[in-house]
């Protein structure tokens, strides 16, 4: 009884205009003041800019409709917790839950509850599954892990996909379930692989395993990568898989490396190399993938990935990639929702661009000290951020947690400085990815030479090896007050040196 009643009070939020729209109409028991928020994922990883938001009511109603009259995967995030989900066209999906503990107190209510509990009791949402687990086997030998992970593996998606199998749903949704269960576990396998390789040969654990999935896992049809997410990234690892062969082959054979290589990209080696040290490796994937994929699994993959790399505000490198989509295929229906975004990216950069409190230092500023680097900022606190766009636990850092940083010393007495390490002349990218990502602070950019002077200051040796990312913080007098210090994720302990440095 309790169950119809909570039905009907959900319906009588809204029940006009379900049709065959997807829709989430969902209550929070002890609300915060976080909205929940629906991701609508591509492929299988999530993207922000694919993400809606709904503010639960005061009593902890929300609700999600989205225009779509096909059968889509969904992640439904919460205080940083999150669900897996199944939403079909007319078939709402009433849930609820308790704020503080989403995993073990969102229940599923009406049509939309048996595939959703087999979803929810998968390991798309169970991480106390084996395949979610691999990394307890990183040190397994190539034979334990092809004749006891993996078989243990395959049982385990076997018992999952036998449980789908014998539900009471339609088959369509019997389908869709098992092949976005069945690639999870592929993408899953692969990740490991790489987890794992620390040896380009044919001999390791990686490439054994690696090859034993990609034999096992047949390339998702247009049908599977359009309705499954995990499908669709499975185009990936696939194309990383050759790419990695190609790798191999080039190892054992060096000497036709070049004619190989222009042969696997379609163009001379030169400008191979040209667009791989522009771009980077991805582009050479992305390049070889029509050796690879038939046409609709590359049109896919070019889509993906520039949808990716406009969700990572790498701006030049989506471009491109949606030069290359558009070259190769210029009716595709990608194009439109791929242009919009860069688009939208390039106006938040010209905006960007504008604000004031991003200052570039000029490229002829003298600076061949530690003391020539400090010296504007005298009488001010000051944390040195030692990166570069090239460097990646430097760049998550900055896009992950910068923002914070800077709003817990808002208006206090501190200048943040990005000591940028100028490894691959690339000015433009540099000053990209600092208004782009809307980087307030000082910003420099020194050459090998003149870093080398600024580390020899810091470290009064030439025989420690030089850190990326690394962390300074001088006190309001210009000295030295931490020259190892915490980096923007650790969030309180880094606060309170710059604290120290303040009251010094």
């Amino acid at each position: 009884m309790k169950k119809v009643l909570l039905i009907i009070a959900f319906a009588s939020l809204t029940l006009s205009g379900i049709g065959q729209t997807l829709n989430i109409i969902g209550k929070v028991k002890n609300p915060s003041a976080q909205s929940a928020e629906l991701n609508i994922p591509f492929d299988g990883a999530y993207h922000q800019s694919n993400s809606i938001y709904s503010k639960p009511n005061a009593k902890g109603g929300f609700r999600f409709s989205l225009r779509k009259a096909k059968p889509k995967f969904v992640t439904l995030l919460y205080k940083q917790q999150e669900r897996y989900l199944l939403l079909m066209p007319g078939e709402p999906l009433y849930l609820n839950f308790d704020a503080g503990d989403m995993a073990s107190t969102l229940h599923v209510i009406g049509k939309a509850k048996t595939y959703n509990e087999l979803l929810l009791k998968s390991a798309l949402n169970d991480q106390s599954f084996l395949i979610n687990k691999l990394s307890d086997n990183k040190k397994w030998s190539a034979d334990s892990l092809l004749n006891i992970m993996l078989p243990d593996v395959n049982a385990e998606l076997n018992t999952s996909l036998k449980a789908i199998n014998k539900s009471n749903t339609t088959k369509a949704i019997k389908v869709l379930l098992s092949t976005e269960l069945k690639y999870y576990y592929a993408n899953q396998l692969m990740a490991f692989t790489r987890s794992i390789m620390f040896k380009n040969s044919r001999q390791t654990a990686w490439k054994k395993v690696e090859d034993a999935v990609v034999n096992a896992t047949p390339l998702p049809n247009t049908a599977q990568f359009n309705a499954s997410p995990q499908a669709s990234t499975y185009l990936h690892e696939y194309t990383l898989h050759q790419f990695k062969e190609i790798g191999l082959l080039i190892r054992e054979k060096p000497t036709g490396a070049k004619s190989l290589i222009e042969q696997q990209m379609g163009m001379p080696y030169d400008t191979a190399m040209s667009l791989g040290n522009q771009y980077g490796e991805d582009y050479l994937l992305a390049a070889i993938s029509h050796k690879y994929l038939p046409q609709n699994a590359e049109e896919r993959l070019l889509t993906n990935m520039t949808l990716h790399y406009i969700d990572t505000k790498n701006l030049k490198f989506a471009k491109r990639l949606q030069q290359d989509l558009s070259a190769n295929f210029p009716n595709s229906p990608y194009l439109k929702i791929s242009g919009e975004r860069i688009l939208a990216l390039e106006k938040t950069m010209a905006e960007n661009e504008k604000n004031k409190d991003i200052v570039f230092i000029p490229a002829d500023t003298k600076i061949t000290s530690l003391k020539d680097l400090i010296a504007p900022y005298k009488g001010k606190a000051v944390y040195v951020d030692i990166w570069g766009t090239w460097c990646g636990p430097c760049v998550q850092e900055i896009v992950e947690h910068s923002a914070q940083l800077k709003t817990k010393f808002k208006d206090k007495n501190v200048v943040f400085l990005y000591l940028e390490m100028d490894y691959n002349k690339d000015t433009a990218k540099w000053k990209e990815f600092v208004n782009i990502h809307n980087l307030t602070g000082y910003h420099v950019r020194a050459s090998q030479t003149e870093m080398e002077n600024i580390w020899i200051d810091l470290l009064n040796t030439r025989n420690v090896p030089r850190l990326f990312p690394t962390y300074v913080i001088f006190d309001t007098h210009g000295n030295l007050s931490d020259k190892n210090a915490k980096r923007p994720s650790d969030g309180e302990l880094l606060y309170s040196q710059i604290e120290a440095a303040l009251n010094k």
